[in-house]
């Protein structure tokens, strides 16, 4: 992950510039003399043409691999960032993690020649910092970032995310409290208003532990009672179940070359201790996993929405040890989303500092040696499908279906075939979909999803009679 000056390793090639500094570093010593892409977010309009860029830069073809944060700071870390909304917001207005799967996908889209991308979820109640679940029962892939998109939209009403803004328990004369809070740096405040509940002890508060998080994450205790530490419920971060699933897709496509692409809003839990030089456990399994990664064609992009920050981040990556690539690449998305700039000059800018490593990338997997049988030894994580909620309102999703199926079957009978709005079951269908079939105008407009065969509707057309 460097940012220094360089030029490109072809002696023929054009461009030598320096590319602005919205990505973190490395220290990986055998890649920071090797160069990155050598672009400027200035020289370029359109995200067609960072795609033309990459291409002539040496990628020839790559497959994305999606993971998604569900964590429960998304809720409050998009204080600055999205309008004191969560970051996972669905609404007329793309929320970040909606932004960075279409410029990302719109980018890559055409290094894919299947358009097939594996979706996982991480953090939520149902996987903490073990596992991840697949966006389908199925574990199917979704077909290209529009399904991604839309998919998305229509489960994350239904996620718990993991962690709690509060908890507050007792036992015996001990009780503990951990808040998270926005609050001045060692300084003090009246804490009442922090939390909530019949189980809040009356009497005053004082700090028994804090740490620095996205915001303030402070102990809390009521004074003169004893204090205990369960750390379970902080919901930490751990991107290395999400990074062990990307491995096995690779494992299993007979070694091609992909990107797994993480969207975030939180740095793995545990800071690194400064005075210790230790990792904590989330720390030490993520380094582990990517260092594991690095044996394999696969380039990780971590990309970080909301306020941040990310500075134990770039701490992180510095102390990731001997790989066989710098395969890590971290993209701060909204210091660059923030920027005085026109809109498509942030989605290129941020789409050149997520892929602009991406080529040096692919090409040195193109020199590791064949993947080594040692190495291949049974899923290292085995995707959970997705949480009951989401399994729920698929359940009902297809029973409305079928139901809307079997009463146009019957309108059919008496009115014109095939004329009725499969909807509302009133209106004549006059709006085509790219995938073939109709509804009404008024209906069409309104979904995501094909009504009959459930397929993303990218293309809408008005019909004349």
């Amino acid at each position: 992950m460097g940012n220094s000056e360089s030029a490109f390793d072809d002696p023929h090639h054009d461009f030598l510039h320096q590319t602005p500094s919205y990505a973190g570093t490395s220290m990986d010593p055998d890649y920071r003399h090797r160069g990155q892409l050598p672009y400027i977010a200035d020289n370029f309009n359109s995200l067609d043409q960072v795609t033309d860029a990459l291409r002539e830069s040496g990628l020839e073809s790559s497959n994305l691999i999606l993971g998604i944060d569900f964590t429960k700071s998304n809720e409050w870390t998009g204080r600055h960032s999205f309008h004191r909304k969560s970051l996972h917001a669905i609404s007329n207005t793309p929320n970040p993690y909606e932004q960075a799967i279409s410029i990302i996908g719109r980018t890559l889209s055409p290094f894919d020649e299947d358009n097939l991308i594996p979706c996982f979820g991480f953090g939520d109640a149902s996987t903490h910092d073990k596992y991840v679940f697949s966006f389908y029962p199925d574990h199917r892939y979704c077909r290209g970032f529009e399904e991604v998109l839309a998919r998305y939209k229509e489960i994350v009403p239904y996620l718990k995310l993991s962690g709690m803004k509060e908890v507050c328990r007792s036992s015996g004369s001990n009780t503990w409290v951990l808040a998270v809070w926005e609050l001045p740096p060692f300084g003090s405040s009246n804490f009442s208003e922090c939390f909530t509940g019949e189980s809040r002890p009356n009497g005053d508060w004082e700090y028994v532990y804090r740490l620095k998080w996205q915001y303030s994450m402070c102990f809390l205790k009521p004074t003169g009672l004893g204090f205990n530490v369960d750390a379970n419920i902080l919901g930490p971060t751990s991107f290395a179940p999400i990074i062990d699933a990307a491995i096995d897709i690779v494992e299993g496509s007979n070694g091609q070359y992909h990107v797994l692409v993480i969207i975030a809003d939180g740095q793995v839990s545990g800071s690194l201790d400064g005075s210790s030089g230790r990792f904590s456990p989330q720390e030490q399994a993520t380094v582990n996993s990517i260092v594991a990664a690095s044996r394999y064609p696969l380039s990780i992009i971590l990309v970080g929405v909301g306020d941040g920050p990310w500075d134990a981040m770039k701490l992180f990556d510095d102390n990731i040890p001997q790989r066989s690539f710098d395969n890590f690449q971290f993209v701060d998305f909204s210091k660059i989303m923030s920027e005085n700039m026109e809109a498509s000059k942030k989605e290129t800018a941020f789409a050149l500092s997520a892929l602009m490593e991406i080529p040096f990338q692919y090409r040195a997997t193109l020199r590791l040696q064949s993947i080594d049988n040692n190495l291949v030894g049974g899923p290292r994580t085995r995707p959970l499908p997705p949480p009951q909620e989401v399994l729920d309102h698929d359940r009902e999703a297809l029973q409305h279906m079928m139901a809307t199926t079997l009463s146009v079957e019957a309108v059919e009978q008496t009115a014109p075939v095939d004329q009725v709005c499969p909807i509302c079951l009133t209106n004549p269908k006059n709006m085509a979909f790219g995938c073939g079939h109709l509804t009404c105008k008024e209906c069409g407009e309104s979904i995501s999803l094909c009504p009959l065969c459930r397929e993303p509707i990218n293309t809408r057309l008005k019909l004349y009679s």
